[in-house]
């Protein structure tokens, strides 16, 4: 089995999202397209908030005013740290310590906990000479050796309405970790066909097409 752990990063006023249960609600909603594309194999842990010392916190202006985010080097930094400690307490922790309880002890021994995704509320930004302005609808992943550090931020998929939210964001997430599996972009009606605007991501549905699952498993070593 497959662990994905999911965090959310924390910056200035998220506090509603915490207390909203938002989060959880994303977690939930992830599993249940990964149960729809019988991908029972694949399963995201629910992790604790994730802070970032606010001496990292940048300002940029933009074409709609200016934006306080954190640089992404510093993001997937503190990610790839996260995961490497929720890695030694779920995989080499004592058994009566281990996170997850509805894991058994057998198949926590066959466990793969090499990924990470970090939601945030913020642009994804780059502290570079040009300081770099990520306007896209999907995630950004790092690789560091075999572990795989995703982040999404929240902001291209805002709605006032909940559920269409948490739709965008959960199908988001469901793209990343296809191509944490290798996948490419697809243009069947696919979650990895990557969405012109907004309007054309509602109308994608949570599914890989067949080709898409079959290379998923394939690249997982499940078939």
């Amino acid at each position: 089995m497959d662990i994905i752990g999911i965090t959310f990063i924390t910056n200035l006023m998220d506090e509603k999202i915490i207390e909203d249960g938002f989060i959880l609600k994303v977690y939930e909603k992830v599993n249940e397209y990964l149960d729809l594309n019988d991908l029972h194999d694949i399963r995201l842990v629910l992790l604790s908030k994730t802070s970032i010392d606010p001496i990292y916190r940048m300002s940029l202006e933009t074409k709609t005013g200016e934006v306080r985010a954190y640089p992404l080097n510093v993001v997937v930094d503190t990610l790839y740290h996260r995961l490497l400690e929720e890695r030694e307490d779920l995989l080499w922790e004592p058994r009566e310590k281990a996170q997850n309880e509805e894991i058994s002890p057998v198949e926590r021994n066959k466990l793969r906990f090499n990924k990470i995704i970090g939601i945030v509320s913020f642009p994804l930004v780059d502290r570079n000479n040009y300081f770099g302005y990520y306007e896209r609808f999907l995630g950004i992943q790092k690789r560091k050796g075999e572990k795989r550090i995703m982040v999404l931020s929240m902001m291209p998929f805002l709605s006032v309405n909940e559920r269409v939210f948490l739709d965008r964001i959960a199908k988001g997430i469901l793209h990343e970790i296809g191509h944490s599996y290798g996948l490419s972009h697809c243009e069947n009606n696919c979650v990895m066909h990557p969405p012109k605007n907004v309007d054309d991501w509602d109308l994608r549905k949570p599914h890989f097409c067949p080709k898409c699952l079959a290379e998923l498993k394939g690249n997982a070593g499940w078939i």
